[in-house]
Order: structure tokens, then sequence, then C-alpha cells
């Protein structure tokens, strides 16, 4: 058991990936559309550190907890980056860090509330607090810069009709993954490659909704969706080769078919 333990990456090692390659992402994105199809992978890790702090906050026991964490964290994360457009959106879109960073501290401040007024005691509720929240910001700017950088007019009633969409989906992808993977034979292999299958979904989504969303986007939609189809391909066979390769057997539970 030690050894596999030695083997997962850790939550500070998957956030700071995530920190460098979605900052990279969305300035991309606010250079030039062109670079969508590269930004689009560059934002996927994101994804992985988002699920993998629900899964370490959630191996503590939580059970049906794991989708209240997924909720409670992405919630912090997704608040901080739409607020702060209310607030001074011309700011907000020449630059992502405030609201990456106020996410940042924002959710290892309910990791506290959490830790020493609701007596939670999880050892890494504040750290992956703080790391779900931020992850979050992440990717919900990303889309953000997708859908809304081709207007003069930053933040428009057509960006806001997206805001309930953007959250359930980034939360979806980021609590499902462990809590589809739990039990005990789950490992941060399997369940980091069913985050990286539903990050590249999620990406394709909203490739789908920037498509729709103007004929200025009609290209840049178009090639997120191909890029995340082809993530979802790759993602799905290595996903399905650790499945079996933490599986005993595979049995056929339909009906036999019929002897003639």
């Amino acid at each position: 058991m030690s050894t596999d333990i030695k083997k997962e990456f850790t939550s500070p090692q998957l956030y700071l990936a995530a920190l460098v390659l979605g900052m990279i992402a969305i300035l991309m994105v606010k250079f030039s559309y062109s670079m969508a199809p590269i930004a689009v992978i560059l934002i996927w890790p994101a994804f992985l550190s988002g699920a993998n702090a629900v899964r370490q906050v959630a191996r503590y026991g939580l059970g049906t907890g794991t989708a209240s964490i997924g909720y409670w964290g992405t919630a912090v994360g997704a608040t901080m980056a739409f607020t702060s457009q209310f607030i001074n959106p011309a700011y907000n879109f020449v630059s992502p860090y405030f609201e990456i960073f106020g996410a940042l501290i924002v959710g290892a401040v309910t990791g506290i509330c959490a830790q020493k007024i609701i007596k939670m005691k999880i050892p890494v509720m504040i750290r992956d607090s703080a790391v779900l929240a931020s992850s979050t910001a992440i990717i919900a700017m990303f889309f953000l810069a997708i859908l809304t950088e081709y207007s003069t007019q930053v933040s428009t009633l057509d960006a806001y009709i997206t805001y309930p969409l953007i959250y359930i989906a980034i939360t979806l992808a980021i609590l499902h993954p462990f809590n589809g993977s739990m039990g005990a034979g789950e490992n941060q292999k399997r369940t980091l490659r069913l985050s990286a299958i539903e990050a590249s979904m999620t990406t394709g989504l909203f490739g789908l909704i920037a498509l729709l969303f103007s004929d200025v986007l009609f290209l840049t939609g178009s090639s997120v969706i191909v890029i995340s189809t082809a993530g979802f391909f790759i993602f799905v066979k290595r996903w399905f080769a650790a499945v079996k390769e933490d599986t005993y057997e595979f049995a056929w539970t339909g009906y036999p078919p019929a002897e003639h």
C-alpha cells in the first residue's frame, strides 16, 4: 500500500500544473482565438486537480458527502469568477489573476471554517478546499474567456445566462470521477483518467455553446469540439485499460444468447 501512495501525485503537484497551464490557456485565448485548440488541452489538468482535491477530502469517509464537498468547493471558485465581473468586469477580463488567487484564499477560509467551526476533523480539508475552489476558478475563467472575449462589451446578458451551466458542468466533471470510482479498489490513476474523460466532454460542450453563441466563434467552437472529441476517445481507451488492469474478470450479466 505504501508503494502505491508514493506513486500518486500530490494535491500541490497537480494544482501547480493546473495553475501554470491554466493561466497560459486563458491568456492564449485572450491573445488569439486561433490558439483555442492548444488552450483546451492545457485547461484539462485543472479538472484533474479539482477531482483529486475532492478525492483527497472524501477519502476520509464522507461517503455520500462526496457530492456535497464537490458542490461546496466548486461554488466558491465559480462564485469568485462570476461575482468579480459584476464588481469590475473591465479589469477582470484583462487578467484572471484576481479570480484564481481570490478563490484560493476564500477556499482556504471555507476549509478553516469546516475544520474549526463544523469540526470535520479532516487533515487535508483546508489545503484541498483551497485547491478545489481555485481549480474551479481557472476552468470558469477559461470558459468565460472563450464565450465573451470576442465582444467589446465584456459582460453581456448572453454571457450571464451561461453562468449556471458553467457552474453545474464544472461541478459534475470534478465531483463525479471519485464518486464513480470509490470503493475498496479505488486508486488515483483510474479516478484521474475518468476525470480526463469528463474534462474533454465538458470542453466539448462549451465548444458547442461557443459555436452557437456567435458567428464570430464558429471556428473557435469547431476546433474546440474536434480537439475535445479526440481527447475523449484517447482518454476512454486509457481509462478502460486501467479498469481492465484492476478487474479480476469481466462477465456477461444479460440474458444468454438463444441456443439454436
